[in-house]
């Protein structure tokens, strides 16, 4: 891989760092490779925590501060994704991690691939704040096979987080988005019940109501079409033209790689060893 032009390694640095503060200062992790699911459970979490809590509700922080609930903070910056190409990324925060609980959250990476490259496409590559070099958006195929962005490279994250959550101790839990999405409610209560024993049953069914996918894609829709995406930060789209697939929450669905990985595509991504692995590993068909 290329060397980092400065501006990119110093904005690396920054953020870096400011996810050390947050981690520092939070009870729980939630560890995600983007495009996995993050958004749906911080704001099934932000839903919850609000009802049993009197969090307010807010979209546009990574950090959840309870009141009496222990706080959770929401990261990507797991792996140093700008590592050399491909195989072992460094494991940043580790010596934060040991008396934290984790929640790992992975999700099968053709689906992944797919969200991705319509995020970059949409969000990443004309922000001068977040530069992505080597991003290349021009067709999905070539996304696919990048060295950087590309699925090959996702599946070996993904394989790595795996094998961190299951080696560590009782204070970590492994959740799918494929296990979340088959049985909301069941999933969903052993999430709060891992995070806190205190358990509420109303919030908790106010909570699910809330982050349904219909009801996170009308407010996102809501937001970007009122223009008020620049004060949430983290979901709407400024200046939104009414491409669903620009939005945070686009689809939500499992497989759903299906409808726009061409059967060539298809056949090529199973090739990769790192693919077929966590795809088996997540219990999800090849085909």
């Amino acid at each position: 891989m290329e060397p980092l032009p400065t501006d990119v390694s110093r904005l690396i640095e920054r953020r870096l760092a400011r996810t050390r503060q947050l981690i520092q200062n939070s009870d729980v992790v939630h560890v995600s490779f983007p495009k996995s699911g993050k958004t749906w459970v911080r704001w099934f979490l932000q839903a919850y925590y609000e009802a049993a809590d009197g969090v307010p509700f807010e979209l546009g922080s990574s950090r959840i501060a309870g009141r009496s609930l222990p706080s959770v903070v929401f990261t990507e910056d797991f792996f140093n994704v700008y590592a050399d190409v491909p195989v072992e990324p460094r494991v940043l925060f580790q010596d934060l991690l040991d008396d934290k609980r984790v929640i790992v959250l992975v999700r099968d990476p053709r689906d992944i691939v797919v969200s991705y490259y319509h995020w970059a496409r949409a969000r990443l590559i004309d922000d001068p704040a977040r530069p992505r070099p080597f991003l290349d958006v021009s067709s999905l195929n070539r996304f696919i096979r990048s060295d950087v962005y590309g699925i090959e490279r996702i599946a070996k994250y993904l394989g790595l987080l795996m094998d961190y959550a299951e080696s560590r101790s009782a204070d970590t839990m492994l959740v799918s988005y494929e296990r979340l999405h088959d049985n909301r409610w069941a999933e969903f209560a052993t999430l709060v019940q891992f995070i806190t024993s205190d358990t509420s049953s109303d919030a908790l069914t106010e909570a699910l109501e809330r982050a349904s996918f219909e009801a996170m894609q009308r407010r996102e829709v809501e937001i970007s079409q009122g223009g008020d995406a620049a004060n949430y930060r983290r979901v709407g789209v400024e200046d939104w033209d009414g491409d669903f697939n620009s939005l945070k929450v686009r689809r939500g669905e499992v497989g759903g790689f299906r409808a726009e990985m061409g059967l060539r595509s298809r056949i090529q991504v199973l090739a990769s060893r790192p693919v077929r692995k966590v795809v088996r590993r997540l219990d999800q068909p090849l085909w």
